[in-house]
């Protein structure tokens, strides 16, 4: 499958915008037409209870689908929910590099963790 992963730059999850099956990216940059085009951040409410692939495409829309990503769209992460919450995301903006994903669970506890590490209570996202 064709991506164009390597034309967008950003889209950083923002973990004061992430409640229960809400997602918030914080916006980025895509490459369109030969010009980079600042694309403001976005919110998503996910699917409850599944896998899901969230992607951006040519237009700056952040969408999110059940089945995978989509050709001629930006690969931004593989989100998993469960009970109302997000449990599990993986980074895949760096696919088209060759990069593995990054493959995360949340902790519920901030113990042990380092400054700028993410855990979730209760759904909410937290940048310790």
């Amino acid at each position: 499958m064709a991506t164009n992963a390597n034309h967008s730059v950003g889209f950083d999850i923002s973990p004061d915008g992430c409640l229960n099956n809400r997602l918030e990216l914080h916006g980025g940059w895509l490459l369109r037409a030969g010009e980079w085009v600042r694309v403001p951040k976005q919110r998503l409410d996910l699917f409850t209870d599944a896998v899901q692939f969230v992607e951006i495409g040519p237009d700056g829309l952040v969408t999110r689908n059940l089945t995978g990503f989509t050709q001629d769209k930006n690969f931004l992460y593989v989100i998993t929910t469960s009970d109302g919450k997000i449990t599990a995301i993986q980074d895949w903006r760096n696919q088209s590099a060759g990069i593995r994903p990054a493959t995360g669970t949340f902790p519920t506890s901030a113990s042990g963790l380092s400054t700028g590490d993410v855990w979730s209570n209760s759904g909410v996202l937290t940048v310790v």
